[in-house]
């Protein structure tokens, strides 16, 4: 099983654990592939750690703990795991608002100040990548506003977007993806059409949108 809970709630997620020890009583030898620690706790007898491509270890789950996988997976220890930011947030330089796409998503209002992430979920089919699509130009919307930077800004199709300084980078694997060497920062701009376009810099409004 590969990342089988990526897509799942917690309900569903309970139920495919159920099913999983319910074949384990019954013999059935299961490989799973996750990045959640707690699920691999939860539910294997053994781990198997990889780091570039390469086999670290291979132990007994009851012998081995979350820090020491972690330390194992990245090559280092990991004395602040989660340090403490104080982030500097600027003045709005996106908002989106009521934008809607009929059938996909409707009356949706965000905004993004300098220096913030924000991050939009749900379920798939929830309209999460129709949003973004339709946001970046490759889908219209049928209602709504985007600001940039202060101004009202109409953006049809994906190159409209590049111009005003928006980046996507694609969810879907195979569609467009950022090259393992690259920064963040800059990072190609994937309009999700036949159309490439270039390297943007950093310095003024950069958006991913995912």
């Amino acid at each position: 099983m590969d990342e089988p809970t990526a897509a799942l709630t917690e309900r569903e997620i309970s139920k495919l654990f159920e099913v999983i020890t319910a074949l384990k009583k019954n013999g059935v030898s299961i490989v799973y592939i996750s990045h959640r620690m707690e699920e691999i706790f939860a539910i294997c007898d053994r781990i198997t750690i990889m780091r570039d491509g390469k086999t670290v270890d291979t132990t007994n789950i009851s012998e081995t703990d979350f820090d020491d996988v972690v330390k194992k997976m990245v090559g280092r220890e990991l004395t602040e795991r989660y340090p403490k930011r104080t982030p500097s947030l600027g003045d709005k330089v996106f908002e989106v608002k009521n934008a809607s796409v009929k059938g996909s998503f409707e009356d949706v209002s965000f905004y993004v100040r300098s220096g913030e992430i924000v991050g939009v979920s749900g379920l798939m089919g929830a309209g999460r990548t129709e949003m973004m699509r339709a946001l970046f130009g490759v889908d219209r919307l049928d209602t709504g506003e985007i600001w940039i930077a202060g101004k009202k800004t109409a953006i049809k199709n994906p190159q409209e977007a590049v111009s005003a300084l928006l980046q996507r980078i694609a969810r879907m694997k195979g569609s467009c993806s950022t090259p393992r060497s690259a920064k963040i920062l800059p990072c190609p701009i994937c309009p999700a059409s036949h159309q490439r376009g270039s390297l943007i810099t950093s310095g003024r409004l950069s958006l991913s949108i995912c």
